[in-house]
């Protein structure tokens, strides 16, 4: 079978939608754009430093590091999705139902049944909602701005409906010490959280098949699926 020539042009770029490999390039001109968000990371920091002295204390840098820790943890997810061109908005409601369904399955208790049980629920609700997503994006070729701003939207309405606008319910005490723990009572369990997420996700990206065609769908989506890689 000939492939028309914008087709064979696609396919000719399938060598080059992975990762870069930098060879030839000095170290910071491979690592500029973290370089450039560490800088101003940096520069933020001292500017806050000089308007609110305190601000630069080991407590306060500690609790904003948590803070981080949380919204890192999302970000990791979302890096994903932002790879292969796409964007999901109905995180900030996805989270939050998964995490009333959490806490009011479990409600404190230390009983692992119901723990299990809340688990598994939270998790079905946050898997059941990404593929509604998925599906609508993939198949129906709505656009994944519009289908998960009015997922997000949805599961807003569901949540009110479902805790009747008053949520209820307790953590655990593991989630708890999970996210304001400290080891020592000086390492936060959050940060550490964050930080071998993150770890996995880079190895995942930079050193595995499925990274490198996630990257690879996000370049061209047509070159790849033409490569024999399947892009929905």
């Amino acid at each position: 079978m000939s492939l028309s020539p914008q087709q064979a042009g696609d396919a000719d770029q399938v060598s080059s939608i992975a990762p870069e490999s930098g060879e030839g390039e000095s170290w910071v001109a491979r690592n500029q754009t973290i370089l450039i968000a560490a800088g101003l990371i940096v520069l933020l920091l001292i500017i806050s430093g000089i308007r609110q002295p305190g601000f630069l204390s080991y407590g306060n840098l500690r609790q904003q590091l948590v803070l981080a820790a949380f919204l890192g943890t999302i970000a990791a997810g979302q890096t994903v999705v932002i790879l292969t061109g796409g964007i999901d908005l109905s995180v900030a409601w996805n989270l939050n139902f998964a995490a009333i369904l959490f806490t009011q399955s479990i409600d404190g208790s230390g009983n692992p049944g119901r723990i299990l049980l809340g688990t598994v629920l939270a998790l079905l609700a946050a898997t059941a909602v990404g593929t509604v997503n998925g599906l609508g994006v993939a198949y129906l070729r709505i656009p994944s701005l519009v289908m998960t701003l009015g997922v997000n939207t949805v599961m807003l309405g569901v949540a009110l409906v479902y805790t009747n606008g008053s949520p209820q319910g307790l953590a655990p005490s593991f989630a708890r010490e999970l996210a304001t723990g400290r080891i020592g009572g000086q390492l936060p369990w959050a940060l550490i959280f964050w930080a071998v997420l993150s770890l996995l996700v880079i190895v995942m990206l930079k050193r595995s098949t499925f990274g490198r065609r996630i990257y690879a769908i996000g370049n061209n989506p047509r070159a790849t699926y033409l490569s024999g890689i399947q892009v929905r």
